[in-house]
């Protein structure tokens, strides 16, 4: 499975759309060096990966309390499954090394998660956001 950023992921919140592409950047290059069988390598990638989902989720959740999000509690909750969802990853590379079906159900499973959590509860922010910020323009 293929992951790459398409404009239809947009939200039109800049600093998410940024991001969004960064992640999406970030995860290319952990399946890369995934492909490549190299546990250690992969591991490194992992923590570099889950950093950046850290400080991604964490701006997201400044502009949802910010705007009085009404799905705050929930959206948090999707974006702390998914970081766990990384550590456990790590956990699984760390103890069974990096194996092709693994590598196949990260790719499935995390490209499948990050779209749908873009199209559908993003978006929905991104709508709110949108809201919030018409009520303050002149």
């Amino acid at each position: 499975m293929e992951i790459q950023w398409s404009s239809d992921l947009e939200t039109g919140i800049g600093i998410v759309d940024d991001q969004h592409r960064e992640l999406f950047d970030r995860i290319i290059e952990f399946f890369r060096v995934a492909d490549q069988n190299d546990t250690v390598l992969t591991l490194q990638t992992v923590d570099y990966l889950a950093e950046y989902v850290i400080e991604h989720f964490s701006a997201e959740e400044g502009i949802m309390i910010k705007d009085s999000y009404p799905g705050f509690a929930s959206h948090r909750d999707e974006h702390s499954k998914f970081i766990k969802n990384v550590y456990q990853i790590k956990r699984k590379i760390a103890v069974g090394g990096v194996t092709p079906e693994l590598v196949a159900t990260l790719k499935t499973d995390l490209v499948d998660w990050l779209v749908n959590h873009i199209n559908v509860r993003d978006k929905h922010l991104a709508t709110i956001h949108q809201k919030e910020v018409s009520r303050y323009r002149w």
